[in-house]
């Protein structure tokens, strides 16, 4: 396994690494699953760990959304991986969320109860009060990660990590 280190700190590109199959519903109640039956070219994905990362996964949302939501070669989701949470404090949560964020919003949102460590992983998981963000091929190998903050200069970099996926 090759690790490919980018110049700008603190962003990370961990190639070949392997984001699990996904499979959960999003905000909206829309099946969402990675990968997706329909072919895709690409995803983007913002994984949050902890309640104190939605900020920074609505900053990344802010930049990758207008450029990338809607798009059908990609497949692009806000997750929250709420593993660990009690079983009766889940819909609290969930109705908090879906009350936090508009009804475009809510069909990217697509929170996971389980799968934490194998994504922990593949993301080089270091701190729970950042967003993970990753582009990934249709077989989940990741092909650039950042844990930075929301930046044009990350957003950038996101970019050209996805040109060659969309070609």
């Amino acid at each position: 396994m090759s690790t490919l280190l980018i110049a700008v700190a603190p962003l990370f590109a961990a190639v070949n690494d392997v984001i699990p199959a996904l499979e959960t519903t999003a905000l909206d109640n829309q099946k969402v699953a990675i990968p997706a039956p329909a072919p895709r070219k690409a995803y983007i994905l913002i994984f949050g760990f902890q309640r104190d990362s939605d900020k920074p996964m609505a900053a990344w949302d802010h930049l990758i959304a207008p450029a990338y939501a809607g798009n059908p070669q990609i497949g692009y989701y806000a997750i929250p991986v709420l593993e660990g949470v009690p079983g009766l404090i889940k819909p609290v949560i969930l109705r908090g969320m879906r009350r936090s964020l508009s009804p475009e919003q809510q069909s990217r949102y697509a929170p996971i109860f389980e799968g934490a460590a194998a994504i922990k992983k593949a993301v080089d998981f270091g701190d729970a009060h950042f967003a993970y963000v990753t582009v990934i091929s249709p077989e989940r190998r990741v092909v650039w990660s950042t844990h930075a903050a929301a930046s044009e200069q990350a957003f950038v970099q996101l970019r050209k990590a996805l040109e060659p996926l969309l070609k």
